[in-house]
């Protein structure tokens, strides 16, 4: 990556309450703004802080084998980001800087759930299999596990208000998987902290503290349910561990049950719910083939069906 910015002027944060407000403790910790380089090149980019010190070993993997957009395609098989251009410090926060024009207005998920109207049936399920094929390619392809995926990581892109094309609408087909800054937190003891439904139950008990696959897998399960719901899921972070289990079994029991949406639906979480119920230990040893076959088996079950019930 380029040389740390020297001089930063981020904009006003997008759309009022700004890009990416998050469930899991940011506030308004994406926005459109310009770096000043050393030399005195201006950059344009997309700032997103995070607490702390991202790993930087990580972000240089991203930046190497995670397609960005540079080349001008966009292979709907493969995960895409944005290209980490610098990152910088401000006190005891981090800016990770991606390159992103000034004629771009990015915005979340949570986002476009909150603020675009509920989609057919059939386009949720479609919608739903294009964010489980990213997640399934940043394990298939790329060997990459997202640090702390959630809602608001994927991002979508529409044209600038001043632009000419403004009247365009957001390209959903077309997610970028951001959030590369974070680190999964510990508390004092060492252990992971509780923070909220899209880390799986029995990591918070465990001694790992690396991220995991079965996070990110079941991470992306949580989301499915928001998007087949078309509704961001409410409440969190629980600092009690009791209300936080009662808050994931009450979500588990909801979308396994046929009369919540469809019989299809419900199989989609009755299967990926119950790969991922297992130790941590036990899940932490399943070989690259066996998560492999995993994804294989959820993108199989989200693709469209002949009789797709309105919901």
């Amino acid at each position: 990556m380029p040389e740390n910015p020297t001089g930063f002027l981020p904009s006003a944060p997008l759309n009022g309450s700004g890009v990416g407000e998050s469930s899991s403790g940011g506030s308004s910790r994406r926005s459109l703004g310009c770096a000043t380089l050393i030399g005195g090149q201006t950059l344009s980019g997309l700032i997103e802080w995070v607490t702390g010190e991202p790993d930087h070993a990580l972000l240089s993997r991203v930046g190497e084998r995670i397609p960005n957009g540079d080349d001008g395609e966009w292979r709907p098989e493969e995960a895409h980001t944005l290209r980490i251009h610098s990152t910088f410090r401000d006190g005891d926060r981090t800016a990770v800087v991606y390159a992103c024009s000034s004629k771009q207005r990015p915005t979340d998920l949570r986002d476009v759930m909150l603020t675009t109207p509920k989609p057919s049936s059939a386009d949720r399920r479609a919608f739903g299999r294009i964010i489980a094929t990213q997640i399934r390619s940043l394990h298939v392809h790329f060997q990459i596990i997202h640090p702390m995926l959630r809602t608001e990581s994927f991002a979508f892109f529409s044209p600038s208000p001043s632009s000419s094309n403004a009247a365009e609408p957001l390209d959903l087909s077309r997610p970028y998987i951001l959030d590369w800054g974070y680190r999964v937190s510990s508390s004092s003891s060492g252990l992971p902290t509780t923070v909220d439904m899209f880390q799986h139950p029995g990591y918070r008990a465990s001694a790992l503290v690396t991220p995991q696959w079965f996070n990110q897998a079941w991470a992306l399960m949580m989301i499915l349910t928001e998007i087949a719901d078309w509704r961001p899921i409410e409440g969190g972070p629980f600092r009690d561990e009791a209300a936080l289990r009662e808050a994931t079994l009450q979500r588990g029991q909801l979308v396994t049950d046929e009369s919540w949406k469809n019989s299809s639906t419900a199989a989609i979480f009755r299967y990926g719910f119950a790969f991922l119920d297992h130790k941590p230990e036990v899940l932490a040893q399943y070989s690259h083939w066996q998560i492999k076959r995993f994804y294989d088996r959820l993108c199989q079950l989200l693709a469209p069906t002949e009789t797709d019930p309105p919901q």
